[in-house]
């Protein structure tokens, strides 16, 4: 009796600088699940012990202790300590396949990978669009230079968003035979069940809730997010339809948010709710969820509420928004920095229920495209290219 052939799995080391509550961390998560482990033998770099998240099994965890730099210096002696910790890892360990996320932890991993003296294939992913992201970054054009220099010695670079790519290829050069898009994986189960739990918090109260809905919108308080635009069309809104907001996240804009509000004399139906370690619960109870960014990569948190089958309204900024949204099927879009056309959108939405049916059960259909097996298992098809 012949005996079956044992096929060896993958080696994959993933590296991330930590697992602080964030957009990518969150992706990486989900993705972790969706990997089969009995195709892949993981471990995952931290360059920091920060984890926000429960981390899945079978996931050896190898942490460098090297924190992020606060100024210039610091910056640039700790990037050469995680290139050098990184390398002696890798020429200890020998993976298959490094896979990194997020731009300097990218470049990190592709020089240590130079410096190891091994064959290990490197993949990398961008989570941001890049060239607008790092124009408002301290030291980004230091990072725009070092992308620009060491992504096309990458074996794939993964986008997570069509625009993502076009910027790539635009504004740094790399050829688009090397860059493929993959959307970031949602664990729908795990969001629905999240979605369900209880809010503390007295807007949201089912009573309450049906005299004055609740207008709901998630991110970290930073120019990025648009949210004085958001304010304004609140504002716009408010004076036709009684209803509230809530914004979930911190950040350093808070201040400046807190002063508007009360300029714009709307302190009774605005909550700056903070950072909530399960957004989904309010998310699924509010009346719609919409964002007023200036630029994303591929703005997650709005297939979330789609999964949620939360009606959705955003601004068509680049990147992400209108590759998940279809105009007046499953979301509006409306351009960047006009409070008007996002006032008017939100007011379609609260005032036609019609229509709220549609963008909730469409959005729904639509968030099952980014479902975390459906995706892991375009990761995966990657990486076993990579060692073919």
């Amino acid at each position: 009796m012949r005996n079956t052939p044992v096929t060896k799995k993958i080696s994959l080391m993933i590296i991330i600088h930590s697992l602080q509550g964030g957009g990518a961390e969150r992706v990486l998560v989900n993705l972790l699940k969706g990997l089969g482990r009995t195709e892949f033998s993981i471990t995952l770099v931290l360059y920091e012990n920060i984890c926000s998240f429960p981390m899945p099994e079978n996931i050896q965890l190898k942490v460098l202790g090297i924190p992020a730099g606060r100024n210039l210096f610091s910056l640039g002696v700790g990037f050469l300590r995680k290139i050098l910790a990184l390398a002696g890892l890798v020429r200890k360990q020998k993976p298959d396949i490094i896979f990194s996320l997020l731009s300097s932890t990218n470049a990190a991993a592709i020089l240590a990978s130079m410096l190891s003296g091994t064959r290990t294939k490197v993949v990398v992913s961008e989570h941001t669009f890049p060239s607008v992201n790092l124009a408002n970054e301290r030291f980004g054009s230091i990072t725009a230079r070092v992308i620009g220099l060491l992504y096309p010695r990458a074996n794939r670079v993964i986008a997570v968003s069509q625009g993502i790519k076009d910027d790539l290829q635009k504004s740094f050069g790399i050829r688009k035979e090397k860059i493929q898009v993959i959307y970031n994986p949602l664990d729908l189960d795990e969001i629905r069940r999240l979605g369900r739990e209880s809010v503390r918090h007295p807007w949201f109260i089912p009573t309450a809730m049906k005299e004055m809905p609740v207008i709901v919108s998630a991110g970290r308080l930073t120019k990025q997010k648009g949210y004085p635009v958001l304010l304004r069309a609140f504002a716009l809104v408010r004076k036709s339809v009684p209803c509230r907001l809530v914004i979930l996240g911190e950040g350093p804009d808070r201040p400046m948010l807190e002063r508007l509000i009360s300029e714009l004399d709307i302190e009774k139906d605005v909550s700056l709710a903070g950072f909530q370690e399960n957004p989904f619960a309010f998310m699924e109870k509010a009346a719609l969820f919409a964002m007023s960014s200036l630029y994303e990569g591929f703005l997650l948190v709005l297939a979330e509420a789609m999964t949620l089958g939360t009606p959705v309204v955003s601004t068509d900024c680049p990147s992400g928004p209108a590759e998940l949204i279809s105009e007046g099927i499953n979301g509006l879009l409306v351009p960047i920095e006009n409070e008007d056309a996002l006032a008017r959108a939100i007011l379609r939405v609260l005032l036609d229920e019609k229509l709220r049916s549609v963008l909730a059960n469409n959005g729904r259909t639509r968030a099952e495209d980014f479902a975390v097996n459906r995706i892991a298992d375009e990761y995966s098809r990657v990486f076993r290219e990579m060692i073919s």
